[in-house]
């Protein structure tokens, strides 16, 4: 008769193996989920930045230079879905409102699911035309990004407007 030699992990070395696996994916998975979200807005934000400045340009050109350019001439120039009135729209940090409604704004709603809301109008150089990019739809979060566009058709963020560096969101960056 042959003895046989078992050899193999016992159920507690199993058990521990697993709930130290279980602690690795409680702190990785989330870390995860959330780089893939910030690179999915910072996305979003540099795509809707390439168009509002395209929209500018194309608004420049199509009327006279000395005239305001007011919101609803850029929308031509724009690929959205529609005009949506009835969503909020989360604010940017630190300018001291929580959401803006898309009732009392002009606001559309892009092919990528986030809301642009438009406001002002561009006048010669010195005119401002400001923009609130809500990418993830209001959740209450404040991580939305402020755009401002110069009359000379340059774009910039709340934060590079302003000199400050507590206004963008933290998926934003150049």
């Amino acid at each position: 008769m042959s003895k046989s030699n078992n050899s193999g992990f016992t159920l507690a070395e199993l058990l521990i193996a697993l709930a130290i696996l279980a602690e690795i994916a409680t702190f990785t998975i989330p870390k995860i989920i959330s780089a893939q979200q910030n690179g999915q807005n910072k996305a979003i934000g540099k795509e809707t930045m390439g168009m509002l400045s395209e929209a500018v340009q194309k608004a420049k050109l199509a009327t006279d230079a000395s005239t305001a350019i007011p919101v609803s001439s850029l929308t031509q120039y724009m690929n959205y879905v529609k005009v949506d009135t009835t969503s909020l729209v989360d604010s940017t940090p630190n300018d001291g409102t929580a959401s803006y409604s898309c009732a009392s704004y002009t606001c559309i709603k892009l092919h990528n699911g986030s809301i642009l809301i438009l406001s002002g109008s561009i006048t010669g150089s010195t005119g401002l035309y400001s923009c609130i990019l809500d990418t993830n739809g209001y959740k209450g979060q404040l991580e939305s990004l402020g755009i401002v566009i110069l009359g000379t058709g340059r774009l910039m963020t709340y934060d590079d407007y302003l000199g400050s560096t507590n206004r963008n969101p933290s998926w934003f960056s150049w």
